[in-house]
């Protein structure tokens, strides 16, 4: 997807990601097949051009008894 940015003349140039731990909600808890009140993953995130324009936003929940994460920081 950044390629595709960069393709366009939108090159990414900062990304903040939160994660943080929240209990499922009914909703949640029926889209995702746990109990309500169960852990989950919450990750925010939010990347910028070079001209601080917003070009990437999503917000994503994952069950937190199924998933590992792997993150790896380059400079």
């Amino acid at each position: 997807m950044y390629q595709v940015f960069e393709e366009m003349g939108y090159p990414i140039k900062t990304v903040t990601r939160k994660l943080e731990v929240i209990k499922a909600d009914d909703t949640i808890s029926d889209l995702l097949d746990v109990e309500e009140g169960d852990p989950m993953f919450y990750f925010h995130t939010q990347g910028f051009s070079l001209e601080r324009l917003p070009v990437e936003y999503s917000i994503s929940k994952y069950r937190g008894d199924i998933n590992y994460f792997v993150f790896e920081l380059a400079q």
